[in-house]
């Protein structure tokens, strides 16, 4: 009998509260044996897509949390399709209930660019990909005031849209 293989009936005997998954699937993932490292146990588990050499705790397993390697990260969400596309494409309104075709108005009557710096969106997304304009709203009367890039945006907030606050800035740079 292998070193491992006693380490993991000893983990077992050990872990009587955990079940024993061997054998069993979860999503995409086929549970192959039992893994210790250091104190904390995983199953070693492979997946459909042809990896081999997948760890994860049971809870995860068990729970439907973890049901494959990655791979169905990286494929298309079938069920949310409008996720992966830029705003202007979306057919269904933001969080604030601003629907795409207000958006659009905006988009065209900036040419795509931002209202105050009047330069198009540079900053991207962690897929590579550009942003899109961030719409702007004023907060008390929760009015659409225009699209603006991250840069922009990020300063209003910053200033918490204090027109004060924004003069003593203004005068600060001389101007």
């Amino acid at each position: 009998m292998a070193a491992t293989e006693k380490v993991v009936k000893t983990l077992r005997k050990q872990r009587s509260d955990a079940a024993d998954l061997q054998g069993k699937c979860f999503g995409r993932l086929m549970v192959s044996r039992l893994y210790a490292r250091g104190r904390r146990t995983f199953w070693l588990c492979s997946c459909s897509c042809g990896n081999k050499n997948f760890k994860t705790q049971t809870n995860n397993l068990v729970s439907g949390k973890t049901k494959s390697c990655g791979c169905l990260r990286q494929e298309k969400p079938k069920d949310k399709p409008n996720r992966l596309l830029p705003y202007e494409e979306r057919k269904r309104p933001n969080s604030r209930g601003t629907k795409n075709k207000e958006y659009l108005v905006f988009l065209k009557k900036q040419k795509k660019v931002c209202a105050i710096c009047r330069k198009p969106e540079t900053t991207k997304h962690s897929t590579g990909k550009i942003r899109s304009l961030a719409l702007d709203h004023d907060p008390k009367t929760g009015k659409n005031r225009g699209l603006l890039c991250r840069r922009c945006n990020t300063g209003l907030g910053l200033f918490f849209d204090n027109k004060k606050s924004l003069s003593r800035a203004i005068k600060y740079l001389g101007g």
